[in-house]
């Protein structure tokens, strides 16, 4: 006889008192899949239904925390890679901060071992869930909270790093108030216990303290763990305990890969008698032991059997793996940094891993470092001596090593646009020594500028007027204004910076002169039917920070702007853009524009020409995509 089938409602009754038994003590988790025929799904009465996840709050374990990371490497360098990462580079000024007075500051970080002791603040975040800085300034009550404008020169002593159990907040004072530090402390109060403070016990106002968490948690948990975080290791808890488990079964493998049995007839009465019959065979097992070898020979009785079983460690290496990439996937640190080991799979080397996890470390940076070094920059000009303006920026160095073209390609960009700034007439010489002195300290070039070369370089910029003369070439000197003549162009032709109603453009030939390029028998040249030039770092169809050709005409105050989506005259696929500027009319500028070629196949290249306002033209260069045609780029928009 069959059984009545269940209602629904019995089922789920069914399940929550398993779910019950099995120790799950919250509301019961459905599924939105239910199958009650087949018992899939959550909520069905199936093994899955009982699951659930537990509190394993090991970030209140101090003792247990330490033993990990002493004990353990993977859990040691869980802890220590990304706070190594965070201060291994340090930062650098790009702001109009004087060299001399940057290298001051450089050199109070470096004295004072500020990254050192934010790597150790960082470290203890990560290990305990919490780690505070104390800012040492001399003379000051810690109780009260710190103005920067009151700190004087020598004041500043340094920071010292301490851990979560090292302090105690006052929460019975009350928490900050809806800003940038809403739901911390106001203050905190030192255990007497802590050796690295100057004071045995005081309160600290919160000011005074450079705050990093390990994980940040919500605000009932973050309530629960006295408003600190929570460790690193906590998260990840049972992949740690499954990597080292798995590493040590396998060293535990080499042990038993060899395996030897000896079949003994009457073994139980030989032991159970004990003797000299027992002690006949340990002896005989012994020299067994010792003589058996490759050449040895094994004695036996002709009623023993001996027998030896060879273990293969197919699959460990796979597996060991496996969870080496759960351990990199759980801390979130590449396997090419946290085992010094590129990941598996065909022409796989890690840089992309690499890159992503540096990425992630600037971000980082931001979200810990960034006020912090804010106030130690400002701490430390004030020992100093040095003066800042309210705006004073800086940039975490890049932790990706750049190779030897790299650093030379970078060199070069920069050398390049401070010489075509200068030589224009925009910035005076003894600004352009500063300016590839303070470049050069990313590639370690230009370094060898002295602060007496500098002083001795011309500290004006050259007369408008000067410059206008030797532009030369039929611009409207009463409208279009040029700001400066740079270096030979690639067509010997001198290269000037024109101003064409408030659009800068660097003009490489001017109307008339001679352009020539290619090599061997793809040689040309031609004679230039206007001026041919470009706007700098806007982009291209070569890429977003290239360069943007365009002619200019001989109607400079025109307001309309021809865009022409050049083609390969071969393969009439899209090429690059030729911005025509200041023509009177569109025919004009299609007629100027086919005359620039010296093979007569100018039409052969033109595609589509879009016709905009100057000042939408300025919007359209700055909010675009200019790898991609004109009209195409038009129509999405």
């Amino acid at each position: 006889m069959n059984p009545r089938p269940q209602s629904l409602k019995q089922q789920a009754a069914k399940i929550a008192s398993a779910a019950r038994i099995a120790g799950h003590t919250g509301p019961l988790t459905m599924d939105t899949f239910q199958n009650f025929a087949s018992m899939t799904g959550i909520g069905t009465n199936n093994l899955t239904s009982a699951n659930t996840y537990g509190f394993n709050p090991i970030t209140r374990n101090r003792l247990l925390c330490e033993y990990m990371y002493r004990g353990s490497w993977i859990c040691g360098a869980a802890v220590d890679c990304v706070a190594d990462d965070m201060t291994r580079e340090g930062i650098e000024f790009n702001t109009a901060i004087k060299p001399d007075d940057a290298d001051k500051i450089q050199t109070g970080i470096r004295n004072m071992q500020i990254w050192q002791c934010l790597n150790q603040t960082s470290k203890w975040a990560r290990l305990y869930g919490g780690g505070m800085g104390y800012i040492q300034i001399d003379g000051q009550d810690p109780r009260t909270p710190l103005i920067l404008d009151r700190v004087q020169k020598g004041q500043f002593k340094g920071i010292i790093p301490m851990d979560r159990w090292m302090l105690n907040p006052n929460i019975m004072e009350g928490i900050m108030t809806p800003g940038p530090d809403f739901g911390a402390p106001v203050s905190y109060q030192t255990v007497a216990q802590s050796p690295n403070f100057p004071f045995p016990v005081v309160q600290v106002h919160h000011s005074r303290m450079i705050r990093l968490l390990g994980v940040e948690l919500p605000y009932w948990q973050a309530i629960s763990e006295n408003m600190w975080g929570m460790s690193v290791f906590e998260r990840i808890f049972d992949r740690l305990t499954a990597f080292d488990s798995t590493t040590q079964g396998a060293a535990q493998l080499a042990y038993k890969c060899y395996l030897r049995t000896l079949k003994v007839k009457d073994l139980r009465s030989i032991i159970a008698a004990g003797g000299k019959a027992f002690q006949a065979l340990v002896a005989n097992v012994e020299l067994m032991r010792r003589y058996q070898s490759n050449e040895g020979i094994t004695l036996l009785d002709a009623n023993d059997e001996f027998e030896a079983f060879n273990y293969t460690f197919a699959g460990i290496a796979e597996l060991m793996d496996k969870m080496a990439e759960q351990i990199s996937g759980a801390t979130q640190i590449p396997l090419a940094r946290l085992f010094g080991q590129s990941p598996g799979g065909m022409n796989s080397t890690g840089d992309h891993e690499l890159r992503t996890y540096y990425d992630n470390i600037v971000r980082q940076q931001e979200r810990w470092f960034r006020r912090p070094m804010d106030i130690v920059i400002r701490l430390i000009a004030a020992n100093e001596g040095v003066k800042l303006d309210k705006g004073v920026n800086y940039e975490f160095k890049s932790l990706w090593q750049m190779t030897e073209e790299e650093q030379a390609n970078i060199d070069r960009n920069d050398t390049d646009s401070v010489m075509v700034v200068s030589d224009g007439g925009l910035i005076s010489p003894q600004v352009a020594l500063e300016e590839l002195r303070s470049r050069g300290r990313k590639t370690g070039r230009w370094l060898a500028i002295t602060d007496k070369e500098i002083s001795k370089a011309e500290d004006t910029v050259p007369d408008p007027s000067e410059l206008l003369a030797q532009a030369g070439g039929g611009l409207n000197p009463g409208k279009d204004k040029p700001v400066g003549i740079s270096a030979k162009g690639p067509a010997n032709d001198q290269m000037s910076v024109v101003d064409v109603q408030g659009l800068p453009i660097y003009i490489e030939n001017h109307k008339g002169s001679i352009r020539k390029g290619g090599k061997g028998a793809r040689k040309w040249q031609t004679t230039m039917p206007a001026h041919y030039g470009f706007i700098e770092g806007v982009g291209s169809a070569e890429g977003r920070m290239e360069q943007l050709d365009c002619f200019i005409g001989d109607n400079p105050d025109s307001g309309e702007v021809y865009i022409i989506d050049q083609l390969n005259p071969d393969t009439k696929l899209f090429d690059e853009h030729k911005c025509m500027i200041g023509f009177a009319s569109q025919e004009d500028a299609l007629l100027t524009y086919a005359r620039a070629f010296s093979d007569g196949r100018g039409m052969d290249r033109l595609g589509s020409i879009t016709p905009m306002s100057l000042p939408l033209f300025k919007e359209w260069i700055t909010m675009t995509d200019l790898t991609q045609p004109a009209d195409s780029t038009l129509r999405a928009a």
